[in-house]
């Protein structure tokens, strides 16, 4: 069972850990209260924690303090203390005090190795928690970039919180969110520890832990991202099933694309959408006649659309009819405006006489939409035609693509 699979526990522990100390003091500024009282400033260049002058004392951050900067003569005794305070701590349970000497820890590891021990042993789960939290709380860019560089050294109690973050609302956050992204920089040093994690949470139940394996996993490729795409399109959820069809199209071939074929006829209208989208830039020969499927028979006006535009971008001229069905229609029966719309563009693209003589025909539709679209189309076609052939190159050969045929 992957960390954090059971999350009861840590989700009612998540939020007692935002409800007690929402007001943690970010790292990098003096003057914050800390637990008891306790504040610490930090020094920019190495962020080691320095007792200031109108600190309250607090045992442990003390004795984090005195390790920190000991020389070699002092360091078998300020280690001593530090051990006793880490035990004491934990014994108290401070929290807040142990998030702050575990990072303070960790960043002196690379001068002590024995101080990551020390920084692992305060890492329980309200620690980890609130070290996570520093994701999103954290407003300066290089300070939250050293936390994700920190958090994956910090041990096994990691992973289920970055679990827990992504199961809260910081999960469904729009990928672009500095927080999220920082969450999503952490999971992948997790995986380079750990090679099957990005598997197990790609076919977690909840979208958002789902959604961000995928996403790293289009982004990593490698021989393992097809077979977890695979599985992913069988998720329930159907976000899950659209973020594993975007990642078939991020990582693109063959096979991706056959996949993508297959979920044309999905049960969700978001997913079918999805679906078109990879099939057609993907340009998979045997998915143009599901796609004409598609667009001949879609109820859903977004995923007709998607359909459409598909198909023209394959520009084959079989689906002509199948288009013309969707850009005319008939007195009993005549598609959206906006779906017309899409049949017509893709119509005008296709180059054939008979559907060049459709979009001209739509110059006296009803509906301005279309009028406008065939106005614009045929005007293109004027200007090309008017255009200068290219100049010759020295072979004799026109350079570029040559004059396009008439339409």
């Amino acid at each position: 069972m992957p960390p954090g699979s059971n999350p009861g526990d840590l989700q009612a522990l998540t939020r007692k850990i935002h409800d007690l100390f929402g007001g943690v003091p970010v790292p990098g500024e003096a003057g914050g209260p800390g637990e008891d009282g306790a504040d610490v400033t930090w020094v920019a260049e190495s962020g080691r924690p320095v007792p200031g002058a109108q600190d309250a004392s607090d045992p442990l951050l003390d004795a984090v303090g005195a390790f920190v900067l000991s020389g070699e003569a002092d360091r078998t005794a300020t280690a001593e203390r530090l051990d006793a305070a880490v035990s004491d701590a934990l014994g108290r349970h401070a929290t807040r005090s142990m998030a702050q000497a575990a990072e303070s820890l960790a960043r002196f590891a690379s001068r002590e190795p024995g101080a990551l021990d020390r920084a692992r042993r305060l890492i329980t789960p309200p620690v980890s928690i609130l070290l996570v939290s520093r994701l999103w709380d954290e407003d300066d860019p290089e300070r939250r970039n050293e936390m994700v560089g920190l958090l994956p050294q910090l041990g096994a109690e990691m992973p289920a919180a970055v679990l827990e973050a992504l199961r809260s609302e910081v999960g469904a956050r729009d990928p672009s969110d500095p927080g999220l992204r920082a969450l999503s920089d952490v999971v992948s040093a997790f995986d380079r520890e750990d090679r099957d994690l990005l598997e197990v949470w790609a076919a977690d139940p909840d979208w958002r832990v789902a959604r961000m394996a995928l996403r790293i996993t289009a982004d990593r490729g490698g021989d393992t991202a097809l077979q977890t795409l695979t599985v992913a399109l069988g998720h329930d959820h159907p976000r899950v099933r659209r973020e594993a069809l975007a990642a078939l199209g991020k990582l693109g071939g063959g096979e991706a694309g056959e996949l993508a074929v297959g979920m044309l006829s999905d049960r969700d209208p978001v997913v079918r959408a999805e679906a078109a989208r990879t099939v057609g830039a993907l340009n998979v020969a045997r998915g143009l006649r599901p796609l004409l499927d598609r667009v001949e028979s879609e109820d859903d006006p977004a995923v007709a659309i998607e359909a459409i535009r598909a198909v023209g971008l394959m520009a084959d001229p079989s689906a002509v009819l199948s288009l013309e069905k969707r850009a005319s229609g008939s007195l009993l029966s005549r598609s959206p405006v906006e779906v017309r719309v899409a049949a017509y563009e893709a119509l005008a693209g296709m180059g054939t006489p008979y559907a060049t003589r459709l979009v001209e025909a739509a110059l006296e539709d009803k509906e301005p939409e279309v009028r406008e679209l065939a106005q614009a189309a045929v005007q293109g076609w004027a200007e090309r035609k008017a255009a200068p052939a290219p100049a010759p190159s020295d072979d004799g050969e026109e350079l570029g693509e040559g004059p396009s045929e008439s339409p």
